[in-house]
């Protein structure tokens, strides 16, 4: 008996985040329905969901402004005919451009739409329009369902954690990413991260500066991108790191498409973001058997047992994240079993196979609706 179909809709043609990884987690995942998806352009994203053997068209889907009306139409009519044409009994939107679309597309079609929500800040009413499209909302933390505090959680608003494929990040390659960068046998402090101001890289340079006298052979890895370079956030980061004299300490190693090779490389893994819906990362982190330093923002306290599985610090505080960074570098027994209890709550709360089976109890229930 063939599966039925459920059409993911991602405005997105390119991965700029850790929203684009766990779609792509919970398509390739899917046990009792069939994936099929929907981009808004061609790039990394697009080419790695045919990588993963799931059918994917692409359709430009525009920002939602008057002036561009005709193209928004366009659009529509587009999400429409393919979810017809693939006969899917289902729309799963990842993000809020894209619940406008799959949120139309659905209403046509008279199918149930599922909205998932990754982060924590409101759009007003632009949120109230769309929550009263979706047939339910998916929320990745209690913070982020905070958002919704006008709806009742438990019953159009679900809390489900991402999934993180834990024995992809369990079996990086430590050795071939250390020879790769050059780090050798040298402690590698590593924060992987978007460059956008939210993250904070920043406060991690800072922290860097501090330890550098101190442990003289560590090096500082920021990995990740910047998804709009006319921005300046990477070279503002750079000129940081030059004014501090940090140039040979600090590494930029850019997009990474090997993540579990560059955890597996790291001794401690560091977030610094002001604030995050969730943390994924954190949760690859402790997969791969690291211990994590992160802020108090809302998705580490879900994520981080503070003295158990990782350290949490203030945010903005360069000096409290240098000393927990610090305190784990002299202290190798003590970050070992940081790591290896951080793995332990990584595989009973947060792996790919407990998130698929809640998202589809929920595909049942909107079915049955």
């Amino acid at each position: 008996m063939s599966r039925q179909g459920i059409l993911f809709v991602e405005h997105q043609g390119e991965i700029v985040g850790g929203g684009q990884f766990s779609l792509l987690a919970l398509m390739q995942h899917l046990k009792n329905y069939e994936p099929h998806c929907v981009t808004g352009g061609t790039g990394t994203m697009t080419a790695a969901v045919r990588e993963r053997d799931i059918a994917v068209e692409v359709i430009r889907m525009p920002a939602i402004r008057p002036s561009r009306i005709a193209a928004v139409w366009r659009c529509v009519w587009g999400v429409y005919r393919l979810a017809k044409k693939r006969n899917v009994v289902l729309l799963h939107a990842n993000g809020s451009r894209c619940m406008f679309y799959a949120g139309l597309a659905a209403k046509f079609l008279r199918l149930p739409v599922c909205w998932h929500v990754r982060i924590n800040d409101s759009d007003g009413w632009w949120d109230r329009l769309l929550a009263g499209w979706a047939t339910c909302i998916v929320v990745v933390s209690p913070a982020v369902a905070q958002r919704f505090a006008h709806l009742d959680v438990g019953a159009k608003v679900r809390i489900i954690y991402n999934g993180v494929d834990l024995e992809t990040f369990a079996h990086g390659d430590r050795a071939v990413s250390r020879a790769r960068w050059g780090w050798g046998d040298r402690p590698v402090v590593g924060m992987v991260a978007q460059l956008i101001p939210l993250k904070r890289h920043d406060i991690f340079i800072a922290a860097a500066a501090l330890l550098a006298p101190r442990f003289p052979e560590a090096v500082f890895a920021i990995v990740g991108s910047e998804p709009d370079p006319a921005q300046g956030y990477e070279a503002l980061l750079r000129s940081q790191v030059a004014e501090l004299g940090l140039e040979e300490r600090v590494v930029f190693t850019g997009f990474c498409d090997d993540a579990p090779g560059l955890f597996a490389a790291f001794d401690i893994a560091v977030l610094t973001s002001e604030n995050e819906a969730f943390g994924r990362v954190l949760i690859e982190a402790m997969a791969a058997d690291k211990p994590v330093v992160a802020t108090e923002f809302g998705g580490a306290l879900e994520i981080v047992v503070p003295g158990q599985t990782g350290l949490l610090v203030p945010i903005g505080d360069a000096r409290a994240t240098a000393d927990a960074v610090g305190s784990l570098l002299a202290d190798s027994d003590r970050a070992r079993a940081l790591g290896v209890a951080g793995r332990e709550r990584a595989r009973a709360k947060f792996s790919i196979e407990a998130h698929v089976a809640q998202v589809e109890a929920l595909y049942v229930e909107m079915l049955k609706r």
